[in-house]
């Protein structure tokens, strides 16, 4: 673990990783999600749609500060201040139907693990494939509210992402 002690600036922890993915990369700003199998623990992580819900619930490791490609060692900041985690603003069931709306969220509050589109997702949002606990990351910024809009014929996404700044205590 690396962290600061002195000084005149906010208190960051980060931890080692490993991508422990066997193709897929770990963006930055992805939570991460500890493989505890008796190889690597407390090293080994994945994307929140491996670990699926339940080791989502329990063994959250922070935030990737680097894109990891498979096999590859970086950081996860378990506390403190993170400039760009990942939040699911917006999410519709087929690439064909129109876009949910979003509603604004003010900073402070709590966030939730998406396992579905590897992210946060706001308090507020809280269904389905998410991971209802205590939160482990609050919003720092101040979010607008977006508007339901029809599909685009050629946006194919189902969920809309977007970098954000949080402050993560997942120690």
């Amino acid at each position: 673990m690396r962290a600061k002690y002195v000084g005149n600036k906010a208190d960051r922890f980060a931890v080692v990783i490993r991508n422990a993915e066997v193709t897929a990369s770990i963006p930055r700003g992805t939570p991460v999600i500890a493989i505890l199998n008796g190889t690597n623990d407390g090293l080994d992580v994945v994307l929140p749609a491996t670990a699926g819900s339940a080791l989502s619930f329990n063994a959250r490791l922070g935030v990737a500060t680097d894109t990891l490609t498979a096999g590859q060692y970086g950081e996860s900041l378990v506390y403190g201040y993170v400039q760009y985690a990942l939040i699911t603003r917006m999410t519709r069931a087929a690439s064909t139907d129109s876009w949910t709306s979003s509603a604004s969220a003010a900073s402070g509050i709590g966030l939730g693990i998406d396992t579905l589109n590897n992210a946060f997702l706001l308090g507020a949002s809280r269904a389905g494939s998410l991971v209802s606990a205590a939160d482990n990351a609050f919003l720092v910024d101040t979010l607008a509210s977006s508007l339901a809009s029809a599909s685009a014929t050629s946006d194919t996404r189902t969920a809309i992402t977007n970098g954000v700044r949080v402050f993560v205590r997942m120690l």
